[in-house]
């Protein structure tokens, strides 16, 4: 499917509906409307299991729904391997507030688990392809072989920290919101990551360059707002979280009063060109564990078009 010229389609899964609030707020603020650009959103919150979240966004990509979208650094390698219809376009750098940086394991409260090389053997809920997977892979290699490793392949974070309180998992990965979750059920945290991996940008082919800058422009100015006035947007960040919450309250009894005032909102660094450096550091690393194939260059994976001088 053709986008239409300064139209863009946006998908938000309402269960991780943080990789997406600077879209949220850039919609809701009027930036996109102020640069001349239409922003269509997509609901795409999963009804049923996903079994494969890399299959899921090709898919959306090839019906129109999702011609922009962003996810961790490997895991948008990875896709822009498999993909045909994309490619990488920016980059936001990681920081010590982003949501990059809150990868983190729990176990259950009574867990026996105190640090990460008793994890040796354990089943660990990941999801495969996503950002969880290649974190904890890199994590955990340094205090267990790899071959010792052993993962359950789960969807979003909450079926992770579902699967940690109901017992059929001896840890999992989480991030973001259900971060907030489990330190409030006081789960034991057994590490945060160490990983400095940014965010990437991956828009479909079709999307004209112009278009393509009007977005990123729209998006670092609802960036600026967040990093310099969290407490304003605060209230918008609980109203999705709530979402979460009216989901999953069956299995995790919680008072949102008590979390309003507790959650931060993660801070952003800006769109910008993704440097070769950067690619080539996260390529080696995944091709070396075979985690994606080894054929693929910097100039075949990245286009930095909406950074050309071309085009304003």
């Amino acid at each position: 499917m053709k986008s239409n010229k300064d139209h863009i389609e946006l998908s938000i899964n309402n269960l991780a509906f943080y990789w997406s609030f600077p879209e949220i707020v850039a919609i809701e603020e009027g930036y996109y409307q102020d640069e001349g650009i239409i922003v269509n959103v997509n609901d795409v919150t999963p009804k049923t299991k996903v079994t494969s979240k890399n299959k899921m966004y090709e898919n959306l990509q090839r019906k129109g729904l999702s011609n922009i979208y962003h996810a961790a650094e490997w895991v948008s390698i990875f896709r822009a391997a498999e993909s045909e219809f994309s490619r990488i376009v920016a980059w936001s750098p990681w920081n010590t507030d982003a949501l990059t940086s809150s990868f983190t394991i729990y176990t259950k409260n009574n867990s026996r688990i105190t640090e990460p090389k008793l994890l040796q053997d354990k089943v660990i809920a990941v999801e495969k392809g996503t950002g969880s997977y290649f974190t904890t892979i890199e994590d955990l290699e340094k205090y267990i072989p790899r071959e010792k490793i052993k993962f359950q392949m789960m969807g979003d974070p909450h079926e992770r920290l579902q699967a940690v309180l109901r017992g059929q998992v001896t840890a999992a990965s989480l991030l973001g919101v259900y971060i907030d979750i489990a330190e409030h059920l006081k789960l034991t945290k057994i590490f945060e990551s160490t990983r400095k991996k940014g965010t990437l940008m991956v828009t479909a082919n079709e999307v004209s360059t112009i278009t393509l800058k009007k977005f990123i422009r729209g998006t670092n100015k609802a960036i600026k707002s967040i990093n310099k006035y969290p407490n304003k947007h605060q209230p918008k960040y609980f109203e999705r979280f709530d979402i979460i919450l009216r989901q999953i309250g069956k299995d995790i009894p919680i008072s949102s009063k008590e979390l309003r005032n507790t959650l931060r909102v993660p801070r952003w660094s800006l769109w910008q060109e993704y440097p070769k450096e950067k690619f080539d550091d996260a390529y080696t690393w995944m091709t070396e564990r075979n985690l994606v194939k080894d054929r693929y260059t910097y100039n075949d994976l990245v286009n930095n078009r909406a950074f050309s001088d071309s085009y304003n």
